[in-house]
């Protein structure tokens, strides 16, 4: 069959205009497909495809409206690594938005090793922010293909930039591009059930993602403690309070230096919970691919209970199995830990080469 991309395109040489519906292009759901051609030059076969693809015509199309108006490149692409010879790894943002996370990856990987770090357009300029998954990896996709046009690609993605690069192979692979590598990076996948558990925890999504932001916050910035409890930053009736709470106890670890301001913690924090809110709204499907897993050995998001297997719950949607890794450390100093670059290299190389490692792929029994 063929991909949205080539169909279009063969209408396209017949004269054959697709558009959405102007009046409720900002709403998937309720968007409609309108068409204008020829005199007979849609043939009745035509006709029919059109009609039993509308739904996944409408979602190219839509995404392909959203990312019209693109953000300056500069915004979104970080050249960690620009030079080498090898095809590049682009590695995206997780939900705290920077990409400095990446750096130590980078070194262990090697100066023939070109590595892009994507993060969101409104980190650091007034751009406006990606709402969803979905939105993102068509954003990001575009800023990627200025660097490398066509596939192979190879996508890594800590924490919440997992669920992106999920996202964005889904979207290359609707259009005919090939993906070699979706790298998750400690990315297990929430169910409802986690979700519902952890917010009663706490006592409010409000809380979840306010005391989220604090851990990972430390924790990106080289030290996971868990310094702030949830009754210190109820003692607080203002948000502006609480997130100034968290920005002195950060700034007495050393964290972060006495001249961060608050308007620039503040916006960190609303730049994290637009990606947590954009999470939580994706529906994950099945993909074709195979996806890699490196799992941290020291379990300390205790998120997730339902997902018991090894793959944390991808085998049950990546169809063409998920290889999984063990890399010790915790949920952010695996990141820096020379053996995840070490495991990364074969897939980089090829997938015969990462086969050659004898990797154990899990398959659900449902999809073989």
């Amino acid at each position: 069959m063929k991909t949205v991309d080539q169909l279009l395109s063969d209408l396209q040489k017949l004269e054959v205009q697709l558009w959405l519906d102007k009046d409720n292009v900002a709403i998937a759901e309720e968007v409609r497909l309108r068409y204008s051609a020829p005199k007979g030059a849609l043939s009745s076969q035509l006709r029919d495809e059109l009609r039993e693809r509308k739904a996944e015509i409408i979602e190219y199309l839509h995404h392909k409206h959203r990312v019209a108006k693109m953000p300056p490149i500069e915004s979104v692409l970080v050249k960690i690594q620009p030079a080498g010879s090898k095809p590049p790894l682009f590695c995206i943002h997780p939900a705290g938005g920077n990409v400095f996370c990446y750096l130590e990856l980078s070194r262990h990987l090697g100066l023939d090793q070109p590595l892009y770090g994507l993060r969101p357009p409104n980190l650091y300029s007034q751009e406006e922010p990606l709402t969803s998954i979905e939105q993102m990896a068509a954003t990001y996709i575009k800023v990627m293909q200025s660097v490398q046009p066509q596939g192979p690609y190879h996508l890594a993605g800590s924490s919440f930039g997992g669920l992106v690069i999920y996202e964005m192979a889904q979207q290359l692979h609707a259009s005919g591009q090939e993906v070699s590598f979706v790298g998750m990076l400690d990315m297990a996948l929430l169910t409802s059930t986690d979700l519902k558990n952890q917010i009663e925890r706490v006592g409010n999504e409000y809380y979840l993602v306010l005391t989220s932001f604090a851990d990972s916050t430390a924790g990106a910035l080289g030290e996971y403690v868990q310094q702030i409890t949830i009754d210190e930053l109820r003692s607080f009736s203002e948000l502006d309070a609480q997130i100034n709470y968290i920005l002195q106890k950060l700034i007495s670890l050393k964290l972060l230096p006495v001249e961060f301001t608050f308007e620039q913690f503040r916006h960190l924090f609303d730049v994290f919970e637009g990606n947590v809110t954009a999470g939580m709204r994706y529906t994950i499907k099945t993909y074709p691919g195979k996806v890699v897993f490196f799992r941290a050995t020291e379990d300390i998001i205790d998120l997730f209970h339902e997902h018991q297997d090894s793959t944390r719950g991808w085998s049950k949607f990546a169809l063409g199995g998920v290889d999984v890794h063990e890399i010790e450390g915790n949920h952010y100093s695996m990141l820096r830990s020379p053996v995840l670059a070490e495991k990364i290299k074969p897939y980089l190389m090829g997938e015969r080469v990462a086969r050659q490692e004898n990797i154990k792929t899990f398959v659900n029994s449902s999809h073989t």
